[in-house]
């Protein structure tokens, strides 16, 4: 099964380009780093309390790029940059600094497992960069599957997939998921799940943070 960020990943690539859907490329650092901390939260590697996180190190994170959040973290607390509990805006910003390094280590992980594959590029023959086309659509499929039979049939998601379904809204995915015809039913469905007062709190406020950083995004 894929981390929330993993599958957030997937939607973000375009899968014949293997690059970074464009409307998505200004959220997405923002969008990630919130998908992070989720999973980090649900690896048991942070607790959550009155708002703010904090690091367990008895936790499992086994993935390397939530290791390597983990450690970024620690690295900013060991250096009193941020407090021992910090609140979600905080671990927001820290990690979407680093976006590169973290979207590296998650598109690694989904070629290490045959999802996608690394094509060598240049551009006017000089510049050399990567593009990470899909090599087995069958997980992103099912994600999607699984996203459209929420919005679209009103089956009730699970808080994982309700998130997803979220935080992809928010970085401005909903044209890359849903065709043209079904995007106004698919939006009202999300707003819906947006406003939902039974929503988790924890997932509420990292949406709500997410949304902030998207309309006044940090320099």
């Amino acid at each position: 099964m894929l981390s929330l960020t993993e599958e957030l990943m997937l939607l973000a690539l375009n899968d014949e380009k293997g690059t970074v859907v464009f409307a998505s490329s200004q959220n997405l650092p923002y969008g990630l780093a919130s998908t992070l901390l989720l999973d980090l939260i649900n690896s048991g590697c942070l607790e959550i309390k009155n708002d703010k996180m904090k690091i367990i190190d008895k936790g499992n994170s086994k993935l390397k790029f939530l290791e390597s959040a983990l450690l970024l973290l620690k690295l900013k607390i060991a250096k009193n940059e941020i407090k021992k509990d910090f609140s979600f805006k905080e671990g927001i910003i820290i990690l979407s600094q680093n976006y590169l390094n973290f979207q590296d280590m998650i598109i690694e992980n989904l070629i290490l497992q045959g999802i996608l594959k690394r094509e060598a590029k240049k551009f006017l023959f000089l510049i050399k960069f990567s593009q990470y086309p899909t090599l087995d659509p069958a997980s992103e499929l099912l994600t999607r599957d699984n996203i459209h039979k929420s919005v679209l049939m009103n089956i009730k998601p699970e808080d994982k997939l309700k998130t997803l379904i979220c935080i992809m809204y928010v970085c401005n995915l909903l044209d890359e998921v849903f065709p043209k015809k079904l995007r106004k039913i698919a939006k009202e469905k999300i707003e819906e799940y947006l406003n939902e007062e039974k929503y988790s709190k924890i997932l509420k406020k990292v949406i709500s943070e997410l949304s902030i950083f998207i309309v006044s995004p940090i320099s």
